[in-house]
């Protein structure tokens, strides 16, 4: 077998060194290609940037513009978000899938064309997520729907009695009048053996069964309730009156546009509500006699009526966030990522309004073809609870995967019983089962296809509902379906278990990419977020799979903002999307943007290796236990085994349909060989399985992959299809392969994992990598390269490499390095008494609000000469009142921007020196020592290595510091009048020489 002759491991640390799986280079790449695409990322290597527009009247020049500051500030391209938050525009004419929005778009990608290098244009799938539509009427089935019920006790047990039902609901989810349709799904009666104190009824699973039911002669109209055209006599008008308590609902919003013209997306009641009646006399409960009263007891038999209803959730629920402009005419209700209906829907909608245009489906194609595209559908914020979410399609497709009809125990699964045997959460399971195939099935896969084939982009997808449900879907699965998949930091915070969900599924379906929406933060971090911050942030991301950030975000420079309660939006610095509740803007409002290239490069180098590597992970766990989609903890990594990976395992999670992927196969004691190549399988904490999942296990053991139980045995069902018989004569079974063992803690499954000769790839400070040749470590805040003092036997590597919290560094094995110049490490320093820098000379560029302007984004840029001071921060300085006059600012605790710090230093008997900078919530953008540049500027550390650019005698050292922007928004704008001052500037320098 060929031996590889390069590879390289990014180790990332999150709190403690937790390493990110290796990254192998192919037997084709060599140590000088892989260094070179690490000097010089390409094109899909660099971060891209979400960004924002509030409508489709921005003109190609102003696209140009915005496009080229990110493209020259080191990003590779940017993902177009229509979000009309807080703005004013024409809906029929600037919204989203107008003739203006399709120019909009075809401009982007021209402009995007016109660059030396590739950049990227993606768009988002529609204005909100999940898909809404304003074709789409809540009681139809391509809307978004949940199943509701009702139930009663019974007291005849001959009697035909109406079906419970329950209340009509009369407003949508914002509060537009609309009277919602419920359609019977089933009929069922049950026993009841038990009232809990909670008021949760508990039935005898032995007793529930459906009933036959008829739909009676009464009917309601549902829908618009526009009573325009009805009689006031009529008992529809009467009806309605009753509806909203004797009040004409205002239904405009649904017959006029943004401009107040007449629009005719929707007719007014358009459905019918039906009613039913079940038949009790065929349910063999001739000797059953009900409790007195009205309370429910022991022995009593209710009915219980199942319905599907619209969820009526519209785009306008991102009003959450800010005053949302309707992004189109009408109302735009959500659409169902359950429903071969939905996809359709919206498959027909993008078909005849958006991709309808020939002249944007070539550019898109032709752009597909340089560099890439994506179609973005973020994450799915549905809301149903407390109902559950349901399809209309639903029962059809449950008995032909599963082989049974749940129908009988839709009490169980929609929460509003229990069962007496606890047998509910068989039930439970597999209804989520079903539903998360269904994404995946008739989502997914159909808008996944359309999109490949019409525009020639793929699709990507953050593939997870939201916690709001309390319905987990399968997100490996989802992740290995979607041409890309992408978490986010807002939801998974430092949880990064959720992305190791995500890489589980990318992984063993043999793709790679794993992208993030990155530094969202909702805790009062905008114009406040420094880089130091970001960094921690992104390498946590890193070390957890990700390997392609996408900065949340930047906002289109417009005008169009509102005024009077929200005129903040109009306001200096410019319009944000989400009034930067929970982003910063990734733009040239930023004091540090002229540096930006500082950042961006670091990424892209780290992701030159990430994306171009083949990952390699030591362990595959069957996860069911910790994915949490919105812990948002941002201190501390919840990693469920921690412990192992501050020994240096990495791993990937798993769920059940990702386990069953059909690309997961032993070879060789070895999990995806040719991929991942995960050395164990690490089951967690599951007390309960299918048999089918047990029998893909069983074939792993079989096939001498080691396979660790930790914490329970799963020796009952977790199925209604098997029993628990079956399920304990497999996992005897697979106990007997010999390859399979129990642990009960972390400290065990480590001495298991020693046991079976699995070693970590990197481990801590210590690292073993296999490969042939000398260690290098690259730098990507520099894009140097150094010779680490390593040792080597016959395959492998080993050295000592220091990483502190939240660092990273990247190892590169190789028998033949060609890179340019390599510092050596091993060497030894002698240091000097450090010197303390205590005078400097100081201006100041103070950044705020250009009043003679028209355009809130413009700023103007005053300098502040300060003169010698002693450092302190910018708050105690004394500026000359006229050159602060002139800033508009009243003190210098109000002032931002950008602050050059200049002084003079004589060394003697020294070859160079260390840097200590201490400063405030600012960041250190450039050091110059005699006019050259200092280019390893990690904001991880306070201490910079002058060793190349520092001289015998006098030397002079210039250093600029960029500050965030808070302390003048909190002035500026009445949106930040609450966020505290924070301290910029340098407050003390040291300056240790040394000689090699």
């Amino acid at each position: 077998m060929k031996k590889i002759g390069t590879f390289a491991v990014i180790l990332a640390a999150a709190l403690m060194s937790n390493p990110l799986s290796a990254i192998a280079a192919s037997e084709t790449e060599t140590a000088s290609s892989l260094y070179s695409l690490f000097s010089n990322p390409d094109a899909a290597s660099k971060p891209m940037a979400r960004f924002w527009l509030p409508d489709g009247a921005e003109t190609y020049e102003q696209i140009e513009r915005e496009f080229t500051e990110l493209y020259n500030a080191g990003f590779g391209g940017v993902e177009i978000a229509f979000f009309p938050a807080i703005t004013t525009f024409d809906n029929t004419v600037d919204g989203w899938a107008t003739e203006n929005w399709r120019t909009c778009m075809k401009n982007m990608l021209k402009a995007a064309a016109s660059f030396e290098k590739p950049f990227q244009v993606d768009f988002t799938i529609s204005p909100g997520w999940p898909v809404a539509l304003n074709t789409v009427d809540p009681n139809s089935q391509s809307a978004d729907v949940e199943l509701a019920s009702a139930f009663q006790k019974i007291t005849d047990s001959s009697a035909i009695m109406d079906v419970p039902m329950p209340a009509i609901v009369t407003k949508d989810f914002i509060g537009n009048p609309f009277i919602f349709k419920n359609t019977l799904v089933k009929s069922i009666i049950g026993q009841v053996t038990e009232v809990r104190e909670d008021g949760t009824v508990v039935l005898d699973p032995d007793t529930v069964k459906l009933v036959e039911t008829t739909a009676t002669e009464k009917t309601t109209p549902a829908g618009i309730p526009d009573v325009a055209s009805l009689a006031e006599d009529s008992a529809e008008y009467q009806y309605i009156l009753e509806l909203y308590e004797n009040e004409i609902p205002d239904t405009s919003v649904y017959f006029t546009d943004s401009s107040g013209n007449p629009s005719s997306v929707r007719t007014a009641l358009a459905d019918t509500q039906n009613y039913y009646q079940a038949d009790l006399s065929d349910t063999a409960l001739e000797n059953y006699t009900a409790s007195e009263g009205t309370e429910l007891a022991p022995g009593d038999y209710v009915i219980y009526g199942f319905y599907v209803k619209g969820n009526g959730e519209t785009t306008q629920k991102m009003g959450l966030w800010a005053p949302y402009e309707d992004a189109t005419p009408g109302v735009a209700y959500d659409t169902s990522p359950f429903s071969t209906a939905s996809a359709d829907e919206i498959i027909s909608y993008l078909d005849k309004n958006v991709f309808c245009d020939e002249e944007l489906t070539a550019l898109m194609k032709k752009a597909s073809a340089a560099i890439g595209g994506s179609i973005f559908e973020d994450s799915l914020e549905n809301s149903y609870k407390p109902e559950i979410p349901w399809s209309y399609e639903y029962l059809e497709v449950f008995e032909e995967e599963m082989g049974y009809d749940i129908s009988p125990y839709l009490p169980f699964i929609s929460g509003t019983a229990a069962a007496a045997d606890q047998s509910q959460d068989k039930y439970i399971t597999d209804y989520k089962s079903v539903l998360s195939r269904m994404y995946v099935d008739r989502h997914i896969n159909a808008i996944q296809s359309y999109i490949n084939e019409k525009t020639g982009y793929s699709y990507r997808a953050q593939g997870y509902l939201t916690p709001k449900n309390e319905i987990i879907l399968d997100t490996s699965a989802a992740s290995a379906a979607a041409d890309f998949a992408e978490g986010e930091s807002l939801a998974f915070g430092a949880n990064y278990d959720n992305y190791r969900y995500i890489t589980g599924g990318v992984h063993i379906a043999g793709k790679n990419q794993i992208s993030s929406e990155s530094f969202a933060i909702q805790d009062g971090s905008s114009y406040n977020l420094t880089w130091d911050r970001v960094v921690k942030i992104m390498n946590g991301e890193f070390a957890a799979g990700v390997n392609k950030i996408i900065f949340h975000g930047t906002s289109a420079d417009v005008s169009n903002a509102n005024s009077g309660e929200t005129a903040f939006s109009n306001a200096w610095p410019g319009w944000s999307a989400f009034i930067s509740i929970c982003t910063d803007d990734w733009d040239a409002r930023m004091p540090y943007w002229e540096d930006m290239n500082i950042l961006t490069d670091y990424i892209s180098r780290n992701q030159s290796i990430l994306l171009n590597g083949l990952p390699k992970t030591d362990l595959l766990v069957y996860n069911l236990n910790g994915y949490d989609p919105w812990s948002r903890v941002e201190n501390g990594d919840c990693s469920a085994f921690h412990s192992l990976l501050d020994m240096g395992y990495s791993y990937d999670n798993v769920m059940t349909d990702g386990l069953l992927l059909e690309r997961l196969k032993a070879e060789n004691g070895v999990l995806c060989a040719s991929g991942p190549a995960y050395k164990a399988l690490l089951v967690n904490h599951l007390d309960a399985a299918s048999t089918e999942v047990l029998e893909k296990i069983l074939s792993f053991a079989k096939e001498n992959v080691p396979v660790i139980f930790y914490g329970e045995l799963p020796d009952t069902s977790s199925t209604a299809r098997n029993t628990d018989n079956e399920v304990s004569e497999l996992l005897e079974e697979i106990m007997s392969t010999g390859n399979a063992s129990f642990a009960e803690s972390q400290a065990e499954i480590h001495r298991e994992l020693v046991r079976k000769n699995i070693l970590p790839e990197a481990v801590d400070t210590e690292i073993d990598l296999k490969g042939n040749g000398s260690l290098y470590l690259l730098n990507a805040w520099d894009g140097s390269a150094a010779l680490a003092n390593a040792s080597a036997d016959a395959d492998s590597v080993h050295a000592s490499i220091h990483l502190d919290g939240y660092d990273a560094v990247i190892a590169l094995v190789t028998e033949n390095f060609e890179g340019g110049e390599v510092k050596t490490m091993d060497r030894s320093i002698a240091t000097q008494e450090p010197v303390s820098l205590d005078t400097w000379n100081l201006t100041i560029e103070s950044w705020g609000p250009e009043p003679d302007t028209e355009e809130q984004y413009d700023t103007r840029k005053t300098a502040i000469n300060i003169g010698e001071t002693t450092l302190t921060s910018w708050e105690n300085l004394t500026a000359p009142a006229e050159a602060l006059s002139e800033t508009g600012a009243a003190s210098m605790a109000d002032v931002s921007g950008i602050g050059t710090y200049t002084t003079e230093v004589e060394i003697t008997g020294a070859t160079g020196g260390y840097l200590t900078l201490e400063h405030g919530c600012d960041m250190v953008t450039s050091i110059l020592i005699n006019g050259q540049e200092v280019t390893d500027l990690n904001p991880l550390t306070g201490t910079y290595d002058l060793g190349n650019v520092l001289v015998e005698g006098k030397n002079t050292i210039e250093i600029k510091l960029s500050t965030t922007l808070i302390n003048r928004t909190r002035v500026e704008n009445t949106l930040f009048e609450n966020s505290a001052q924070r301290s910029y500037g340098i407050t003390s320098a040291t300056l240790t020489p040394y000689t090699l």
